[in-house]
């Protein structure tokens, strides 16, 4: 009897040792795949397809690594440029026409006026038609421009006369605001100017929060684009806004995926400005404590967000006495992905425990 029953334990650890590599799961790259396929460590087989650089986050490098990278607006669409703009007038454009004359018995004055009150609008043919003149072509001419020719023409027939010329409306010196603001839509630029942060007043500002909001800029063809808590946070990226711009308002939440041995891995939205990889580890429940390799805390970031010309993979060793100083400090992308490793330990108690616990159950 003793015999059959030894015969039958060892035929249930022979069918749970076959089964065995199909039931332990082994869900993402183990660290040493990941430390021996890094482009910067020596390694003795064929480089990977994908290279990328290895980096051991410390107290010595963490300055350089730690801070998020700013988004800034480049080049035409700079700061640096001028507020206002001398735009020339187009078709459809309303312009504001008074002419005086200092007598009671003049061209356009009378013992009860001395001045006439005129609204005109820019035809098709680019012209405003006024009494007394022909047609006046104003197209692509300032209002500046257009007075100094209006007192001309009418110097010879009305009396010393003042002309004062002020845009009412103008469609060419308007700029579209679309998205997720309060009040879409065509607004008009003031004479004066206007910066990006006005504009997106005027239109409602926004109500989603600034770090997951994007700010993209439109023009002559051109696209730039700044998260909106840059915007905020620094001058030069507050931009004079040109006429024809398009600005495009898209709020856009914040998810950072963490994947591997901890207790709830996905997607997760961290609710303050700047999210670092305790913020993300807390986020997803903390580490498998039966399955996590402490010592392999891996974020991977891609070659565009890293501004490199490969992606890069950060270690954090949570076995270090100053690893919670570090994962606080360091300041997650929009784009990085948390991997925690499995500890190599962790399959050999998988293994134990699916190949013991129907034993005991034969046993009994």
């Amino acid at each position: 009897m003793f015999k059959i029953a030894r015969l039958r334990l060892t035929s249930i650890a022979t069918s749970v040792l076959l089964a065995g590599c199909s039931v332990l799961p082994t869900f993402g790259p183990s660290d040493d795949s990941i430390l021996a396929n890094a482009q910067n460590q020596r390694i003795e087989e064929v480089a990977p397809p994908l290279a990328y650089s290895l980096v051991d986050i410390s107290p010595q490098n963490l300055s350089r690594y730690a801070s998020r990278h700013r988004q800034t607006f480049q080049g035409s669409f700079s700061a640096s440029g001028p507020l206002a703009t001398s735009q020339g007038l187009a078709t459809g454009d309303v312009l504001q026409v008074i002419i005086w004359e200092p007598t009671n018995d003049g061209l356009f004055s009378t013992a009860t006026k001395r001045a006439e009150e005129l609204t005109v609008v820019v035809d098709s043919a680019g012209n405003i038609s006024l009494p007394y003149v022909d047609d006046v072509p104003v197209r692509e001419r300032s209002v500046a421009q257009v007075r100094a020719h209006l007192v001309m023409l009418y110097s010879s027939q009305a009396i010393n006369p003042e002309v004062q010329v002020r845009l009412m409306k103008s469609d060419a010196n308007s700029i579209s605001i679309l998205g997720d603001v309060a009040n879409a839509g065509r607004l008009q630029l003031p004479l004066r100017g206007a910066r990006l942060l006005d504009l997106i007043a005027r239109a409602g500002g926004i109500v989603a929060p600034a770090w997951e909001v994007i700010v993209s800029v439109t023009r002559r063809g051109h696209t730039q684009t700044v998260r909106y808590d840059d915007i905020l946070a620094h001058a030069r990226n507050n931009v004079p806004v040109w006429p024809n711009d398009t600005i495009q308002i898209t709020h856009q939440p914040r998810l950072f995926s963490v994947f591997g041995a901890v207790n709830k891995p996905g997607r997760f939205g961290i609710d303050k400005p700047v999210a670092s990889v305790l913020d993300l580890l807390g986020a997803a429940g903390g580490l498998d404590e039966n399955q996590a390799e402490p010592r392999s805390i891996f974020v991977y970031r891609p070659a565009v967000v890293s501004n490199t010309d490969k992606p890069t993979i950060y270690r954090f060793d949570l076995r270090r006495s100053d690893a919670f100083f570090l994962g606080s400090a360091f300041v997650l992308e929009d784009e990085d992905v948390i991997y925690v490793a499995t500890a190599e330990s962790s399959d050999l108690k998988k293994f134990f425990s699916v190949v013991f616990a129907p034993l005991r159950s034969a046993v009994n």
